[in-house]
């Protein structure tokens, strides 16, 4: 089973998408796999998905929503630990989009230019769009995306030092200038630009 958030949040088993329910039960299954294999409380699921003003029947509602998703993604993933749930996700087999990532980010960064390149094409087609792009306006989601956002450019930049030190500098120009009306603040995009021109 994999849990994706490197774009719209979706749990795929064997290639295909798993139908998770509505906005809320999709919310919560979104918290949950954002603290992977840690217990979070029933307490903290209302507050992340209803806010600051939940229903009196939003505890009851997770438990049933709880159920609902175990039934979508079988037995032994979302388990009942004191005082909430687990969802327990293996890390070590790339279950989860985001660690494949940075664990291919980490992997390139020693490479020569060329297999620095190849692999951080490989992380970077991991991004289906924007991170958890159907919670881009939910709190719990925030601090997540923007981590995610920063690793994402970090990646980029990498993949454009690697294209300069092969001499690929006309390839990149296109991109760097596209990047650079996105981010006018990132020094190293503007710094790659020069180089590249």
């Amino acid at each position: 089973m994999e849990f994706c958030i490197l774009g719209p949040f979706e749990v795929r088993h064997e290639g295909r998408a798993i139908g998770i329910g509505g906005a809320k039960q999709r919310a919560l299954l979104a918290v949950l796999t954002l603290h992977a294999n840690e217990v979070v409380s029933v307490d903290r699921l209302v507050h992340e998905v209803w806010g600051e003003q939940p229903s009196p029947n939003a505890p009851k509602t997770v438990h049933v929503y709880v159920s609902g998703l175990r039934n979508a993604l079988g037995d032994g993933v979302l388990v009942t630990l004191a005082p909430g749930y687990v969802l327990e996700i293996e890390i070590e087999h790339a279950s989860l989009d985001s660690r494949r990532f940075e664990s291919l980010l980490r992997d390139s960064r020693p490479a020569d230019p060329a297999r620095k390149s190849a692999l951080l094409d490989e992380t970077l087609s991991l991004w289906r769009g924007p991170a958890l792009a159907d919670f881009a306006y939910e709190p719990f989601a925030q601090a997540e995306i923007g981590r995610l956002e920063e690793l994402r450019l970090t990646a980029v930049e990498e993949r454009i030092d690697a294209f300069l030190a092969r001499g690929d500098h006309a390839d990149v120009v296109g991109d760097l200038e596209s990047l650079v009306a996105l981010h006018p603040l990132r020094e190293r995009l503007r710094g790659q630009l020069m180089l590249a021109l």
